[in-house]
């Protein structure tokens, strides 16, 4: 995609959708790392500084919406695209509560979900 190695951080707790999105994501040829808890995630994004983050909203150990607006409020990383996920919510009252640069309800489209990826990696 673009002919750069972009890295997603991948944050979803059913292990079938995490791996369908891993999948998808090497076939576009993304560098992707995973998990399926909110646990640690502020240090694997300081760490990883990726270029998007996909997240579930309903997570077992927290909520996407909240770890999103911590994104958003930090100055080092408000620039990094997000991409909610959920099966239980409206897109744009998400949107709208966490500043998300894009919402994906579930079930989700294969091919609009890459081209939702494809978006929000474009160089601004």
């Amino acid at each position: 995609m673009h002919g750069l190695s972009n890295k997603v951080l991948v944050v979803e707790d059913e292990a079938d959708i995490r791996d369908i999105i891993e999948y998808l994501l090497l076939e576009e040829g993304l560098i992707v790392t995973s998990t399926g808890r909110a646990g640690g995630f502020e240090e694997k994004v300081e760490e990883e500084h990726p270029d998007l983050i996909i997240l579930d909203i309903r997570l077992p150990d927290g909520n996407g919406i909240d770890l999103c607006k911590l994104v958003k409020l930090n100055p080092l990383t408000r620039d990094i695209p997000v991409i909610l996920m959920s099966a239980h919510a409206h897109s744009y009252d998400v949107q709208i509560a966490s500043c998300a640069n894009d919402f994906i309800p579930k079930p989700f489209d294969i091919n609009r979900f890459v081209q939702k990826v494809q978006e929000q990696l474009i160089p601004r």
